[in-house]
């Protein structure tokens, strides 16, 4: 999962989509508290997120916006891990 978040980050589509072929078993499996598809809207890529829903990825319904801050949460920890 580590490369397929890689992937994501580095903006690299085609691979993260290659990677999350191989993840089908792991496909709603949280890696650092996110899903593939969390991880998928947070960097912005639509073409992977859309590829993982059509391999089965849950959407979340989060019409109180609480998964963003959420993340704003676990960004702000990292940050702060990094610092220590």
């Amino acid at each position: 999962m580590e490369q397929f978040v890689e992937a994501l980050e580095n903006g690299i589509t085609h691979k993260a989509i290659f990677l999350a072929q191989f993840m089908k078993d792991e496909i709603n499996k949280p890696y650092d508290y996110r899903s593939p598809l969390v991880w998928a809207k947070k960097y912005g890529n639509e073409k992977v997120a859309q590829a993982l829903r059509e391999m089965g990825a849950l959407e979340v319904v989060d019409k109180e916006g609480m998964i963003n801050e959420l993340l704003k949460i676990l960004d702000a920890d990292k940050i702060d891990e990094k610092r220590a």
